[in-house]
């Protein structure tokens, strides 16, 4: 269960980074971040090593964020699909 539950984080931490890390454009993006900030919160109940390895990679990108002005870019395609919507479904699978 507790793999499931690493997986699911490992998977939605690496689609998010794929997109910070590649459009530089996203990592002020406010449609990005607040799924970032989202993202954050839905790992906060969470022990497990990949949550807590999550959390920390996120409240940088939310602090590193706060420096900078945010926008939204309207972009077509916006974050990754459906990795937020698919990893609070797994926490609540493994129990």
């Amino acid at each position: 269960m507790a793999g499931d539950v690493d997986t699911a984080v490992a998977d939605l931490a690496r689609a998010l980074a794929d997109v910070h890390d590649t459009i530089p454009r996203c990592a002020s993006c406010r449609n990005f971040l607040a799924v970032v900030a989202r993202a954050r919160r839905e790992l906060e109940s969470l022990s497990a090593p990949a949550a807590a390895a999550a959390r920390e990679r996120f409240d940088a990108w939310l602090a590193e964020a706060e420096q900078r002005v945010k926008t939204a870019n309207h972009c077509e395609i916006c974050v990754p699909d459906a990795a937020p919507e698919r990893f609070p479904q797994a926490p609540r699978r493994s129990s």
